[in-house]
């Protein structure tokens, strides 16, 4: 991972994007991966505790987050020896964009009977499957947008169809200098279910999310994570995207989005 190369430059509660960090839709807008990511660093940086881990992240992005320096506020919601609770964050120009609140729990060596084991099939990959680029070809240069750098091996997914599973990798730090835990890897990829599963409706152009939300049974391990999603619309024009997270040991946790189509 390239640690010089990354989507946010840090100075003290400042975080100014760089050229990386933006998303297809508009080159002044944030990614939600990068949006995920900067958030899961912020959280993770908030009171840690060695005997806790991460179990549960909302993020809600409810106005779009501009390629300006942003503010980040963490503070904790509840301290307790059991459970902990922290909250994030975004300003831009003084007005909130992004709030996300993650659940801390304690915990604790047991024996479980395999029925209640988060067990599922793992997908195939990420080895012997083609890499894919999401947008430009780079030619060994790095282009602009998180698109353009991530690195993706596809099973399936990414044609409208509404579900698919591909493997992931983020080859830039998310914060300049700062190697990227595994938590905050994580928050990248999460924002890509809906991209893998996009079900592209006669009279519309995909759907967007304003959320996403994260259950973790445990944080992956390796470089590589799988996001395996499919999604769900109602007659309203509004649905949930379901994702399932792997990495090469096995299932990791839950991802869950509120998606709404785009008309014409």
């Amino acid at each position: 991972m390239a640690v010089n190369e990354s989507l946010f430059v840090q100075e003290g509660n400042i975080f100014t994007p760089t050229a990386y960090a933006h998303g297809p839709w508009a080159t002044h807008l944030l990614h939600g991966g990068s949006t995920g990511g900067i958030m899961a660093h912020v959280l993770e940086q908030c009171s840690p505790n060695p005997e806790m881990r991460m179990v549960r992240t909302t993020l809600d992005m409810f106005r779009p987050v501009p390629m300006t320096p942003l503010r980040i506020e963490s503070s904790v919601l509840k301290e307790g020896r059991r459970l902990q609770m922290v909250e994030a964050t975004i300003y831009a120009e003084e007005k909130a964009v992004a709030r996300s609140v993650g659940i801390r729990m304690k915990k604790t060596q047991i024996a479980v009977p395999e029925k209640h084991q988060p067990i599922d099939v793992i997908p195939e990959g990420p080895e012997g499957l083609q890499e894919i680029k999401l947008s430009g070809d780079t030619q060994g240069k790095r282009l602009p947008g998180l698109n353009s750098n991530l690195e993706v091996r596809r099973l399936n997914g990414f044609d409208g169809k509404g579900e698919g599973c591909a493997w992931f990798k983020m080859p830039l730090a998310v914060v300049e200098g700062v190697e990227n835990s595994a938590f905050v890897h994580l928050g990248v990829i999460s924002d890509f279910g809906n991209g893998i599963a996009q079900l592209l409706l006669p009279e519309t152009m995909g759907m967007i999310n304003g959320d996403i939300n994260l259950y973790l049974h445990r944080d992956p391990r390796g470089e590589w994570i799988a996001l395996k999603s499919k999604a769900s619309m109602s007659e309203t024009g509004i649905g949930v995207v379901n994702t399932q997270v792997f990495d090469t040991d096995g299932l990791v946790g839950q991802c869950h989005q509120a998606v709404m189509v785009q008309t014409r």
